[in-house]
């Protein structure tokens, strides 16, 4: 029988491979862009880009449906994961951003086809790497909401060359959902943007993984609660090493 490792590294690996592939595919459909007429090519494109993260968001879904039963099963737990349901309204809004947006910002600043180009391609990428793996992340976070004294928390795992903000929220170790302290996510500015936990946060281009905690693991340890995000002391200011104001930190956090 697999150990929890095992089953843990088989599924990131398969994670991996749906990402990739869509990122791929996505990148390939953006660099067809027709320069001299963006919005009638994204009408057409848009489209495909959309059924291609769509279809990359439900199988990463789909298979951690797949590990988290086998996880629970392995722990002699039980209990029904809960798929994540895709948000079609945010996902076209961000494409609309990093698609066509994206490069007439860039055609405005430079005035160069090619850097427009470049731009709008790896935010593409960047955007369906997020939102393919989002489908994997949605389904742990839903479930851990759905069953919380099965999945009383999460872990964050951080790839290699992370940014500082990943690596300080996989620092923390586990999240145990009973003792989290929420916030919005921050935007440019200091904004509070969207009712995303920043726990829960990921940027565009993210490979950090989401490793699930399971109610038979050892005694969870007293979690203190973080000072408010923009407050002194706070998040932001521990993420820079000094009493820093949210903007130093803001487009760490622009989701």
């Amino acid at each position: 029988m697999a150990t929890a490792l095992q089953l843990a590294e088989a599924h990131q690996r398969r994670v991996d491979s749906a990402t990739q592939l869509i990122a791929r595919e996505v990148l390939t459909t953006a660099r067809r862009v027709a320069v001299g007429d963006v919005d009638s090519w994204w009408r057409s494109a848009g489209s495909t880009i959309q059924r291609l993260i769509t279809g990359g968001f439900t199988q990463t879904a789909r298979l951690a449906v797949q590990f988290l039963g086998d996880g629970a099963a392995l722990e002699g737990l039980e209990l029904e994961p809960v798929a994540a349901v895709l948000d079609t309204e945010a996902l076209l809004a961000s494409l609309q951003v990093v698609g066509p947006i994206s490069f007439k910002r860039q055609m405005a600043r430079s005035g160069n086809t090619d850097a427009a180009l470049r731009s709008m391609s790896s935010q593409l990428a960047g955007a369906a790497v997020r939102w393919t793996r989002a489908g994997d992340r949605g389904t742990i976070f839903a479930t851990a909401d759905t069953y919380p004294q099965t999945v009383v928390g999460y872990k964050r795992q951080a790839e290699a060359g992370a940014c500082k903000f990943c690596e300080m929220l996989a620092g923390r170790g586990a999240v145990y959902l009973s003792q989290e302290s929420g916030g919005q996510v921050v935007g440019r500015g200091g904004r509070a943007r969207g009712t995303q936990k920043i726990g829960r946060a990921f940027h565009d281009h993210c490979h950090c993984r989401v490793v699930p905690v399971y109610g038979t693991g050892p005694a969870r340890p007293r979690v203190r609660q973080p000072s408010s995000i923009g407050e002194p002391g706070g998040l932001v200011a521990r993420l820079v090493g000094h009493q820093a104001p949210v903007q130093q930190l803001a487009h760490l956090l622009d989701l």
